[in-house]
């Protein structure tokens, strides 16, 4: 409201904008007529809320200033979070116990209700750390950037989660593809640092951890996703379309244990406990049904496409703020996909950040934002010093 009274709102133009709504009065409706109102109308809520939200922070990201801004208050917030978790780290001996065995115990959960929440946090935020690397004007933010992002990329290890591992390294292979940027040999030194430290600390823990892999039938995390597959498609089978309703696969689970008990944990579970089913993606198809996964996945097709074509444009038009902005875009959006095949993320207060940062890349909005706002600071980067000469560019880029 404030920068909608002094004129400083970006105009709402968006593309993306009418299909972000018809997703979320969808979920809003499938929650509030599903089979357990009192949860659907919690999550309608949410959704509303995070809706609003999405909207109000992508009219007042309306310049280079403030979209730079906010990526250094998730990155900062993210660090913050990240040295708390080292703390823990030390606090539980994981750096003495170089060939001792990982358990629940030695697992880092820093600031969020377990380990695997708190590492996709830390991951969440690599990209924007990594284009605050590349975008940074001053030599020094530039390696502050870098180096917080090398510690919340540290710190998520420690969490030992097995998914973790591989998204992680998939967005750090990302991020040296997509973006333009300077101090290459940087960035590859701390991670170099990074790997070292590793070596001689934590390594064979996180060995050990990832050879748990193959042992499924004793895998508490696989087996309890198991026991949500084999409930989930019980109800899919009864309510294809629609779904069970938003928000109630928590509280009717134990309705749809089937008869026979394949299942490994749930027959045992008392009928009022919450379950949650942790695989975001299935949990979509059957709470909002087929058309609430045709809709979840219309948003994350067009939010791909729209990124690569303002990416494209970018380039074009050499304008490398753009051009990393629509990468950072690319780079989460692969990282919520991954991760929501195997967490529930669709409430997240992080993904709903990701869609108002989504909002922007409207290619109708980049030779408005190519103009320079009140401080002659250009809002996409127009100005020389935003352009890196050629021998000076990463070789993946």
């Amino acid at each position: 409201c404030v920068y909608a009274v002094q004129g400083k709102a970006l105009s709402l133009r968006f593309a993306l904008l009418p299909l972000l709504v018809i997703v979320a009065a969808y979920f809003i409706i499938n929650g509030l007529l599903g089979i357990d109102s009192d949860n659907g109308i919690l999550y309608a809520r949410y959704v509303l809320i995070y809706l609003v939200l999405s909207i109000c922070l992508a009219v007042s990201l309306s310049s280079e200033r403030a979209i730079l801004a906010f990526s250094w208050i998730v990155v900062l917030l993210t660090a913050a979070a990240a040295v708390g978790g080292l703390v823990e780290a030390f606090s539980i001996g994981i750096f003495g116990a170089f060939a001792g065995n990982w358990g629940y115990g030695t697992r880092v959960q820093g600031t969020a209700a377990n380990p695997i929440v708190f590492a996709w946090n830390m991951v969440f935020a690599f990209p924007f750390a990594f284009f605050l690397f590349a975008d940074s004007r001053s030599k020094y933010t530039r390696g502050l950037a870098i180096v917080l992002g090398v510690l919340i990329l540290g710190v998520s290890a420690l969490t030992f989660n097995r998914q973790t591992y591989v998204v992680a390294g998939i967005v750090v292979v990302l991020c040296a593809a997509l973006y333009i940027y300077k101090n290459r040999a940087i960035f590859l030194s701390l991670l170099s640092v990074l790997v070292a430290i590793s070596a001689f600390t934590v390594l064979p823990l996180i060995i050990k951890r990832l050879l748990t892999v193959g042992n499924l039938s004793k895998d508490y995390s696989f087996l309890e996703r198991r026991d949500s597959y084999l409930m989930g498609m019980e109800m899919f089978r009864d309510f294809p379309i629609f779904g069970v309703g938003f928000g109630s696969f928590s509280k009717i689970w134990h309705e749809y244990i089937p008869p026979d008990y394949p299942t490994y944990f749930a027959q045992y579970r008392g009928a009022n406990e919450l379950k949650f089913m942790d695989l975001g993606i299935m949990a979509v198809m059957v709470e909002t049904g087929i058309v609430g996964l045709l809709l979840f996945f219309a948003l994350v097709l067009t939010i791909f496409f729209k990124a690569w074509r303002y990416r494209r444009q970018a380039i074009a038009a050499q304008d490398n703020f753009a051009r990393n902005l629509s990468s950072t875009v690319l780079v989460v959006l692969v990282f919520i996909v991954v991760t929501s095949i195997i967490q529930d993320t669709f409430l997240y207060t992080r993904i709903w950040i990701f869609y108002g940062v989504a909002l922007l890349l409207d290619t109708r909005q980049l030779p408005l934002r190519r103009k320079s706002d009140v401080d002659g600071v250009g809002l996409i980067g127009d100005t020389p010093d935003r352009r890196i000469p050629a021998d000076e560019l990463s070789p993946g880029s």
